[in-house]
């Protein structure tokens, strides 16, 4: 925060640096079956950018106020992202999570090893459901790479939780974002997300592009659950709209879940995102 406060504190400096900065990305997703809407609006703070440099092309600092939002739950809050060079972008977040108690939201359980299974299978537990709500905050670093049409992102994120549902009993439950059984009240989630992709630029100039590649992504509880999700797959995203606009479809095999044990079928999404 301390590069935006000194710009801001300079109003000459800080409008010529400061530029609004907003995203709207929508998803959905088949097997553990979902969708939610992202929604992201702040300010962009250019910080030592150099036009031209490998390393410094496009340094800043993001201010967002952000939303999650699903027929299930919605999120409120904040997020910082820090990118100082090309390699390493550090991103900080914040929200209030309201459940409403319907699609298997809050089911609660004694058993921190309990197989809560599909979204079907959860139904079952529906008379121990109820609204909850809580906070939320986490840190994510992501470390870049290019080589030629070759990027690699090293993505981990450690977030803590405080939730409560009022109207159920057990100490145990099922986050149904990050697929995961986690403690009421209080508990951790550590989560990587790693990606090998091969980019064509057919359009350089409209910054229409093609990326493929693979995907991995590895999440863990670290409390008395010791629940853990891990898959792989596939990964395609082409932009459109001047860059503006970008899609994204996903199928990733389950190695390691409680709820599916076999790789197939496989775990499917598509997002679309736009960006200002």
């Amino acid at each position: 925060m301390l590069p935006l406060l000194l710009a801001l504190s300079s109003p000459a400096v800080a409008a010529d640096r400061v530029s609004p900065d907003a995203s709207v990305q929508g998803a959905i997703t088949f097997v553990r079956v979902g969708m939610n809407a992202d929604l992201r609006g702040g300010v962009k703070l250019d910080l030592w950018s150099k036009e031209g440099s490998t390393l410094f092309s496009d340094t800043y600092l993001k201010v967002h106020a952000a939303a999650i939002a699903s027929p299930a739950y919605v999120r409120a809050g904040g997020r910082v992202s820090f990118e100082p060079i090309a390699l390493l972008n550090v991103s900080a977040f914040a929200f209030y999570n309201a459940y409403f108690g319907n699609f298997q939201t809050v089911i609660g359980f004694d058993d921190p090893a309990f197989n809560y299974g599909t979204n079907d299978d959860l139904e079952a537990y529906e008379d121990n459901q109820g609204t909850g709500g809580g906070l939320s905050w986490g840190v994510s670093p992501t470390l870049k790479a290019r080589g030629g049409p070759i990027i690699v992102l090293l993505n981990a994120e450690y977030s803590q939780w405080y939730v409560t549902a009022p109207d159920v009993t057990g100490d145990y439950w099922f986050e149904r974002e990050y697929e995961l059984m986690i403690g009421m009240n209080k508990d951790a989630i550590l989560t990587s997300n790693n990606l090998l992709l091969f980019e064509w630029d057919w359009n350089p100039e409209d910054r229409m592009f093609l990326r493929v590649g693979s995907i991995t992504r590895y999440r863990r509880a670290l409390g008395d659950t010791e629940d853990a999700l891990l898959r792989t797959g596939l990964i395609a995203q082409f932009s459109t709209k001047d860059g503006h606009l970008v899609h994204t479809l996903l199928a990733s095999a389950y190695l390691k879940d409680r709820a599916y044990t076999k790789p197939f079928p496989p775990f499917l999404a598509y997002t679309i995102k736009w960006t200002l």
